[in-house]
């Protein structure tokens, strides 16, 4: 099977009775057209996909048009789309960190879905939803990384931590286990040289930078709650 040099390449399937699919390019035309109307501006929106394109997951930086809120991060909204019924429409919001293009998922995952009939209308309401929603996801973003920046780890806890992560909660895979743990030895980024929570947290998303979209928004979504829950545990010690 041919391996395509990019998602725009992938075939639409075609319209059935039992299903409506939405092309990718047509899903960023919707969120880019409410984006701009509620005051966002896409300045970046980069795309992971399979090796088909059939499964796409993109993140977009955003601007408001009051300005960049904070100098360490920018808004994000992703999405998710497939062609082969295994991924639904999906939205969620968070952020990117700007030393290491890090991303952050922390809203509740929007899930769409409608798929047969008419879509368009259903899924242009659920955009908007979405997008009226990303201020108050944000602000919780901003308060979740002064959070972790005062959660002080031991090498030993931090080491817990991970395998946590691997054994429990399942989100890193093997790969990234190991990537956590180069990270951890030798952070490749300045600000994540302190041993604290947000260090180990953002060697974590440098780790699943490349993961699979099937799996990539969820997995970054439980790292965002299972390092809140650290935090919860952390604070009754």
């Amino acid at each position: 099977m041919k391996i395509l040099t990019s998602w725009k390449d992938a075939e639409v399937p075609s319209l059935t009775e039992t299903y409506s699919p939405v092309a990718h390019s047509e899903l960023i035309y919707l969120l880019e057209k409410q984006l701009n109307l509620d005051g966002y501006q896409v300045v970046n929106n980069t795309v992971n996909q399979s090796y088909d394109g059939q499964q796409v997951t993109g993140t977009m930086r955003l601007l408001k048009d009051t300005g960049i809120a904070g100098q360490e991060m920018a808004q994000t909204l992703a999405w998710q789309n497939s062609y082969n019924k295994r991924l639904p429409i999906r939205f969620v919001s968070g952020g990117e960190v700007f030393i290491c293009s890090n991303g952050m998922i922390v809203g509740d995952i929007i899930t769409f879905r409608k798929h047969t009939g008419e879509v368009f209308p259903a899924l242009k309401e659920l955009i908007a939803l979405s997008i009226a929603r990303m201020e108050e996801d944000y602000e919780k973003t901003q308060a979740d990384v002064i959070t972790m920046k005062e959660i002080d780890l031991t090498t030993t806890l931090a080491a817990e931590l991970v395998g946590r992560m691997y054994v429990e909660e399942r989100i890193l895979n093997n790969g990234e286990v190991n990537e956590v743990v180069r990270q951890l030895r030798n952070p490749r980024f300045e600000d994540f040289k302190p041993n604290n929570l947000w260090s180990l947290y953002n060697h974590a998303t440098w780790a699943l930078k490349d993961a699979a979209p099937d799996r990539k928004l969820q997995s970054l979504k439980s790292l965002h709650e299972f390092s809140m829950g650290v935090t919860h545990e952390l604070a009754h010690v």
